[in-house]
């Protein structure tokens, strides 16, 4: 079985949210090409839990949000992104929000996460 990584909001969720941004234009500038699998890669949440994207191959169809806390544009999509969490969680979607910011910012990361009633994964992405 095939499996997905799905990155950013406009990818995977554009037709269920009306925020449109094509798969091309998403992918442009990126090193990523269309239909190319994604890397693997192990980052921590913010417990200390490592995750493995490769651990969901032919599982699941993960979706990333990468954002930062210096990002207005990303915490506004937060609600809307855990909206659709709670909608497709159990129904073969996982989401990951990856903070690219350092793990000394870890106290802000949970204060907006708080404010915005993030209960998705948030990973930390030190080297972006």
């Amino acid at each position: 079985m095939r499996w997905t990584a799905v990155l950013g909001i406009g990818l995977a969720l554009a037709a269920h949210l009306a925020v449109a941004t094509p798969a091309s234009a998403a992918l442009e500038g990126s090193k990523l090409k269309k239909g190319q699998q994604a890397p693997d890669f192990t980052l921590k949440d913010l417990d200390g839990k490592a995750w493995k994207l490769s651990d969901f191959k032919g599982k699941k169809v993960v979706l990333l949000d990468f954002w930062a806390t210096w990002c207005n544009i990303c915490k506004r999509e937060m609600p809307v992104l855990e909206r659709v969490y709670k909608e497709y969680k159990g129904k073969g979607v996982e989401f990951f929000g990856i903070a690219l910011d350092d793990v000394d910012k870890t106290k802000q990361i949970k204060k907006i996460l708080e404010e915005k009633g993030v209960t998705y994964p948030i990973l930390i992405d030190q080297d972006q």
